[in-house]
């Protein structure tokens, strides 16, 4: 079991829905079979902290995902004072007159 949660748990292939399974293997080791593996506490800690980190990462990326108001593109945009475009038509017209 503890080779299969190591196995789960390797960063080429993890994503956290194999952290999880790997953690519930970890669990189990340490729960069912032996309290005392030095090995599997060590890794479930440290799978532990990738989730969190993982799930901190979430949080800010969605938080300014969705956050209030508009977004600072908009508010730049609308400052801008409209362009006086003339047409070639219309500057020849002016410098005609």
């Amino acid at each position: 079991m503890y080779r299969r949660a190591r196995a789960k748990a390797l960063p080429r292939n993890s994503g956290v829905e194999d952290f999880r399974q790997a953690m519930t293997d970890l669990k189990h080791i340490v729960v069912d079979i032996d309290p005392q593996y030095q090995p599997a506490i060590k890794e479930l800690k440290r799978l532990q902290k990738l989730v969190d980190v993982n799930r901190r990462r979430e949080k800010e990326t969605y938080s300014k995902m969705f956050k209030g108001g508009a977004s600072d593109y908009l508010d730049d945009k609308r400052q801008l004072q409209p362009l006086n475009y003339k047409s070639m038509e219309d500057l020849e017209f002016e410098r005609e007159r």
